[in-house]
């Protein structure tokens, strides 16, 4: 990962840093944060675009984010997006990632057999990150992708075993052949707020790790109000926008989160609760749970729609996201401001 540009701090009077992803000196990081805050649209947007990203999502609490996005890049570096979340007193940098597209892919349909075409084997499987792991630990998560090899190269096909049972399904393309944006999520998140806070996202038992660059944005603002907790993923997409043996997380429209027990009677805890309305707050508005769960939510406020998926006692699945909810500006920017 290349260094971050951070002159711009030194516009409001602030030494420039020793770690260009984190600032060692909170009164530092105070100042940045006071000044933004004071800022209008276009001077922030002038203050982000130094930092030679593309595209910039700023989240705030209370289900805020903001998309800036340069449509003057040919001097930025094209595709890369980087997540900030603003609080009242921090500027915090959480990630940055490589955006790229593929086609954008219909939900999958069970065939019997593969076609009769010359196929390629594409292993959805990151060894060198997890070399014990085998079918049975992760079910189809490392099973082979199988792309159709023809001129238009439209659908995939894909095997694997779905509940332990042995399963082919074809991934057709949507019409007219819309792209779509897909970002790797980080394996890891972890910010070190002090007090007992701490940021944190892992993965469990997936290679699915692939998702819209909005959605991402998201989730960030539910790590933040989760702060006091570790929140474990098992999932989204891969990153040719198929999901097997999932149904609906094609494209990385929706994000799968482990649930502390598996038993389908027990009840959600506390925690699991403020999770989920943290899902709501930032805009995910379909949760797939169990029939115990959506009682309890019963008098519960979610404003989600909750539906009783089969299949969904370990894990929450959280999809339908606002993309509306996120508040867009494009601006045309340069790198250098006087």
């Amino acid at each position: 990962m290349e260094d971050i540009n951070f002159d711009f701090a030194e516009k409001f009077g602030v030494k420039k840093p020793k770690s260009p992803f984190r600032f060692n000196d909170l009164n530092d990081l105070q100042k940045i944060s006071n000044e933004i805050n004071k800022l209008d649209d276009i001077k922030l947007f002038k203050i982000i675009s130094n930092l030679e990203f593309n595209q910039v999502y700023i989240i705030k609490p209370k289900g805020k984010i903001e998309f800036y996005e340069n449509i003057n890049s040919s001097d930025m570096k094209d595709n890369r997006i980087a997540y900030y979340y603003l609080s009242e007193k921090n500027l915090i940098f959480v990630c940055a990632v490589q955006q790229f597209k593929v086609a954008k892919r219909k939900k999958r349909v069970k065939i019997s057999t593969l076609p009769q075409y010359e196929i390629t084997a594409e292993e959805h499987y990151y060894k060198e990150q997890n070399p014990n792991n085998n079918d049975s630990k992760l079910d189809a998560d490392n099973r082979f992708y199988k792309k159709l090899s023809s001129i238009d190269e439209t659908e995939i096909f894909v095997d694997g075993l779905k509940k332990g049972v042995y399963e082919i399904h074809k991934y057709g393309i949507e019409n007219g052949f819309i792209k779509t944006s897909l970002i790797r999520i980080p394996d890891t998140i972890e910010i070190n707020l002090g007090k007992g806070e701490i940021i944190y996202h892992s993965f469990k038992d997936t290679n699915r790790r692939f998702i819209n660059p909005h959605l991402l944005s998201g989730y960030i603002g539910v790590l933040f109000e989760m702060k006091r907790s570790k929140v474990i993923s098992t999932g989204s997409c891969f990153k040719d926008g198929t999901c097997f043996p999932s149904t609906t997380h094609i494209n990385g429209e929706s994000i799968d989160i482990s649930k502390k027990s598996s038993n389908s009677s027990t009840k959600l805890t506390k925690t699991e609760i403020d999770l989920i309305l943290a899902f709501s707050l930032y805009h995910f508005k379909l949760l797939y749970t169990n029939e115990t769960c959506k009682k309890q939510l019963q008098n519960i406020q979610t404003n989600m729609l909750v539906v009783v998926e089969e299949g969904h006692n370990d894990h929450f699945h959280f999809g339908n996201f606002a993309y509306d909810k996120i508040e867009k500006r494009q601006l045309v920017a340069k790198k250098n401001y006087s």
